[in-house]
Parts: C-alpha cells; sequence; structure tokens
C-alpha cells in the first residue's frame, strides 16, 4: 500500500481561469475545466487543481465559481487548492485582505449550501496571495506587516467557516 512507503500520493496542477472570457458565469469555468480534465489532465493522474480566485468578488468570478467547482471536484473527485488573491499583480496587498478573504469564505459556504454542502470538503487548502517575498507581485512588504496580515487573514477565514458552519448546522456545537 501506498501508506507503507511513506509517499504522499497527491498530484496537482496549476489552472488559470483569465482566459475566460470576463462575463464568462461559474458554469463556464465548469465546462472549461471539465473539457481540459477530460482531455488531458484526469488521464495524467492528477487529484488536486491549484487556481486563483479573486476573494473581493462575491459574484461570478469569485465566489459563485468557487461554489460551482466544488460541486465540480466532488463529482471528479479532485480536491481543489484556491489561492485567494486580494489584490492585482503591483498593487499593495489592502489592510482589509482579511476581511475580504472571511466574507469569501462566508459566501462561498453559503452558495455550496444551496447545492451539496458535502462538496465544501472538496477545498484542501487555501493559499493566501501569492508570494509575498516576490516584490513584483504587490511591491516590496515589510516582513513583520506581511506576518501579520496573513496571520490576521487566517484567523478572519477560520472564524467565518466556522460562524458559518454553525449558522448552517454543519457543525456540534459541544
Amino acid at each position: 500500500p501506498v501508506s507503507a512507503t511513506g509517499l504522499l500520493p497527491i498530484f496537482g496542477v496549476a489552472v488559470d481561469f483569465d482566459a475566460l472570457p470576463n462575463n464568462a458565469k461559474p458554469d463556464d469555468a465548469v465546462a472549461a475545466l471539465q473539457k481540459l480534465w477530460d482531455g488531458r489532465l484526469k488521464d495524467s493522474g492528477f487529484n488536486v487543481v491549484q487556481f486563483p480566485v479573486d476573494a473581493r468578488e462575491l459574484g461570478d468570478k469569485g465566489a459563485a465559481r468557487l461554489a460551482k467547482l466544488c460541486g465540480w471536484a466532488k463529482t471528479n473527485n479532485v480536491r481543489l487548492a484556491p489561492a485567494l488573491l486580494g489584490a492585482s499583480p503591483g498593487e499593495a496587498l489592502p489592510a482589509d485582505y482579511p476581511d475580504k478573504v472571511g466574507a469569501f469564505a462566508t459566501k462561498t459556504i453559503e452558495l455550496v449550501g444551496k447545492g451539496d454542502p458535502a462538496a465544501y470538503a472538496q477545498i484542501m487548502f487555501y493559499q493566501l496571495e501569492r508570494p509575498l517575498n516576490h516584490p513584483g507581485n504587490h511591491g516590496p512588504m515589510d516582513a513583520s506587516q506581511a506576518a501579520s496580515l496573513l496571520a490576521n487573514t487566517v484567523t478572519k477565514l477560520h472564524a467565518a467557516e466556522q460562524a458559518e458552519f454553525a449558522r448552517r448546522g454543519w457543525v456540534d456545537e459541544k
């Protein structure tokens, strides 16, 4: 068995939805990924898809897209690794990034809950932003400032998830 080898059987691929038209709906992203999945990725053994998503966007390009992709991932037995972006390349990461990520998580859970709530578990992890140690992503950033911002973002993300799970009765209140 794989567990005896010590190998972790995770094979991921990065996908960028920027090639979709600006007015693309969440179903368009799912259809594009399904075509790529069927044509290339599935037979190559990939089981994780990483992609950027704008955490400021609670609509079709953000939370709604991720919610639809959660359903797709459950159907196709794939895990998701969305990178939550809070600013365009070259722009400074805003101080409200943690709040935006919290709102994004809440909206994603709300939308996933309208279908199959278990599909949210297809999110393997959230990546917070692009690498902050590369000044081309958001300009130079003080290391302690970046660490504080990311720590605050993690706190807000977890709090938003737990609050929305509790509100929906998806967790035991022990």
